[in-house]
């Protein structure tokens, strides 16, 4: 009777967390996007800073960001790792720094080199971008590394960004290296994936930089 008890219970658990795994399975991309803002949200704060932490140190410590002169970058918002930090980096190693502009009617966005943080300006929702005047566009040609945003990852290198479908419609026809930066509780295994999505090649964890699978 105990024998049939437990392995009745097994049973109950295993279907308690397959049923959980399909529902997740079934969520849309902005159910996964709120999801993982929230867990990002809620982490201890002490906790939270050193994973971001971990993961700037990787990225400077990478040789691809050692070699790049031109670095493409977003100026990160609420509950994303930090990259004024990475900005200020880059500047004192002499890199050029470009952040994107973005153009609401036809979802396009252009790169333009800033020189301080001065030279930004509150954008497209309420977005850090750069001020037009005083500042030069960088052609997609002149950038050895792109820095992606996104709040929710796979191993395959694919993204779910903030809904505005800007980098996929930029990375379509982007040919240098990019990366995205994130923490463990932003990697998923099964996430909803468009034919216009466009994975990154390397992630970088607080537990090091791994290259996307194929």
């Amino acid at each position: 009777a105990n024998i049939i008890k437990k392995t009745t219970t097994i049973i109950k658990e295993n279907l308690y967390y397959a049923m959980a795994d399909w529902r997740e399975r079934m969520y849309t991309k902005k159910q996964y996007r709120e999801k993982v803002l929230l867990k990002l949200a809620s982490m201890d704060k002490a906790e939270y800073y050193q994973q971001c932490t971990r993961t700037i140190n990787h990225l400077l410590n990478w040789d691809i960001w050692k070699e790049a002169n031109t670095i493409a970058i977003t100026i990160a918002g609420e509950n994303e790792i930090d990259t004024k930090q990475i900005i200020s980096m880059a500047w004192l190693a002499q890199k050029k720094v470009a952040i994107p502009k973005c153009h609401s009617i036809d979802k396009s966005m252009v790169f333009r080199v800033i020189d301080c943080f001065e030279q930004l300006e509150t954008g497209y929702k309420g977005i850090y971008e750069p001020v037009v005047e005083g500042t030069a566009e960088l052609k997609k040609e002149n950038i050895d590394l792109m820095i992606v945003p996104g709040v929710v990852f796979n191993q395959k290198g694919y993204r779910i960004g903030f809904g505005g479908g800007f980098y996929d419609r930029y990375l379509a026809s982007f040919s240098g290296v990019t990366v995205s930066l994130l923490l463990e509780e932003q990697l998923y295994s099964h996430f909803p994936i468009n034919d216009y999505d466009i994975p990154v090649q390397y992630l970088i964890l607080p537990n090091g930089v791994q290259a996307a699978d194929d």
